[in-house]
């Protein structure tokens, strides 16, 4: 199989790794733990995290004045799922009954 991957140093690399964490795991009973190559630079997922809490007040407002929910997402760069959690969380609805 090894053989088949020789034409791509890259992938013959990372496949003899994986054969040989695989006969370690299969010999020893355990898996190596192996130091990570680069430090984790992903960010906080969380809008609080993420945002003032001016800004999640300005994307309620937003959205109370009519801005849809599509479109404030876009503006502020977030899933539109994310915004409407935050939206349900603070209990906020549009009104949808006609005013007088």
């Amino acid at each position: 199989m090894l053989g088949a991957y020789s034409n791509r140093s890259e992938l013959l690399e990372q496949l003899r790794e994986a054969v040989s964490i695989m006969s370690e795991v299969r010999h020893n009973g355990r898996m190596r733990t192996r130091a990570r190559s680069q430090p984790s630079t992903s960010r906080s997922r969380r809008l609080r995290d993420r945002f003032t809490t001016d800004e999640r007040q300005r994307m309620i407002e937003l959205f109370e004045l009519g801005a849809t929910r599509h479109a404030i997402a876009a503006e502020y760069g977030i899933s539109v799922r994310s915004l409407a959690r935050l939206l349900r969380e603070r209990g906020v609805r549009r009104d949808t009954a006609p005013s007088i």
